[in-house]
């Protein structure tokens, strides 16, 4: 990631109250459900089920506050039993306007499930929005619920890479409509999904 935004982290951290819940995406692939118990500049204590987050854990998180969406990067640093003590690494924002802007954008993809079966598939992107990709897949596709990593070619301002959870799998002839809830991204590839979707918007 590029240069870390203590703004953007603090504003996170400052949209998270104790009693919160909050899903966390494990670096490894599994989805943890947490707890926040306590926020402390940008270090979060959370209440997680014993050893779904050990020590040294990198995890995505995401969150709507009412009028963004935030994209979270968290290592954990101590656990105590369920209490796990966690740290902001990067957290980059979506104002709400944003979120549901969906532009086409056909190119070749590339998804890698993160746990389970490690085949590569490849697919080709259909559409993108800030929060959200839709691509065709021949063949077998990933369940729903599945967690994946997504590579598209982009739009001229090269690859865009992120975390993103199967929401839905729509069976088609010979393959699947996936459409993926992005879980974690960088600042700089989400820099390039934006501009992909500015310049996708303008030429409308």
């Amino acid at each position: 990631m590029g240069q870390t935004a203590p703004d953007d982290r603090l504003l996170f951290a400052h949209a998270l109250d104790a009693g919160h819940e909050l899903t966390v995406a494990r670096a490894d692939g599994p989805l943890v459900d947490t707890t926040v118990m306590a926020v402390t500049g940008v270090d979060l204590d959370l209440r997680a089920a014993p050893g779904a987050l050990p020590e040294g854990t990198l995890a995505t998180a995401r969150l709507h506050d009412g009028s963004s969406a935030w994209f979270a990067t968290l290592m954990v640093l101590s656990v105590d039993g369920t209490l796990v003590r966690a740290r902001i690494g990067d957290a980059v924002p979506v104002t709400s306007e944003r979120w549901a802007e969906r532009v086409d954008l056909p190119g070749p993809a590339v998804v890698r499930p993160e746990s389970g079966a490690t085949a590569i598939v490849r697919a080709e992107s259909v559409n993108i929005s800030l929060t959200g990709i839709a691509l065709a897949v021949n063949g077998a596709a990933p369940a729903a619920g599945t967690s994946v990593g997504v590579v598209l070619a982009g739009d001229g301002d090269g690859s865009i890479a992120c975390r993103a959870r199967v929401q839905r799998r729509t069976a088609t002839p010979g393959g699947a409509l996936l459409a993926l809830e992005i879980i974690g991204i960088s600042r700089e590839d989400h820099r390039r999904l934006a501009q992909a979707i500015d310049r996708r918007l303008q030429s409308c």
